[in-house]
C-alpha cells in the first residue's frame, strides 16, 4: 500500500517507532552503518519496505538537516548494490 509521508510518519508517530516495513534514520552525520541489517530485512519482506533518511526517531520523528541529500542516495544506492551481489548464488 502507497501512502503519502504525512500519512505515514503520523502512523509511525502513533505506533511510537519504526515498524516491521519501514525504517527511519536521522542520518545527520551520514549514511548509518546500521542501515545495512535493516537493507537485508526490508529486502526480505514480500514487496519489500521503506527507508526514510533525514527524520530523527528520538525526537517524535522531527527532520534533521541532512549535510548531502544526493551523497545519501549514492551511499543508499551503493549499499543496496553490494547486498545484491554478495547474497546468494543463482542456480540455472
Amino acid at each position: 500500500m502507497v501512502e503519502d509521508l504525512s500519512s505515514l510518519v503520523a502512523r509511525l508517530r502513533a505506533g511510537g517507532g519504526d515498524t516491521s516495513d519501514v525504517e527511519v534514520k536521522a542520518a545527520a552525520g551520514g549514511l548509518p552503518e546500521s542501515l545495512t541489517p535493516s537493507l537485508s530485512a526490508l529486502a526480505n519482506l514480500p514487496g519489500g519496505g521503506t527507508i526514510i533518511l533525514g527524520l530523527d526517531e528520538r525526537a517524535d520523528f522531527a527532520p534533521v538537516k541532512l549535510s548531502s541529500a544526493q551523497q545519501l542516495k549514492q551511499g543508499l544506492a551503493s549499499k543496496s548494490r553490494s547486498l545484491r551481489a554478495a547474497g546468494p548464488a543463482r542456480h540455472q
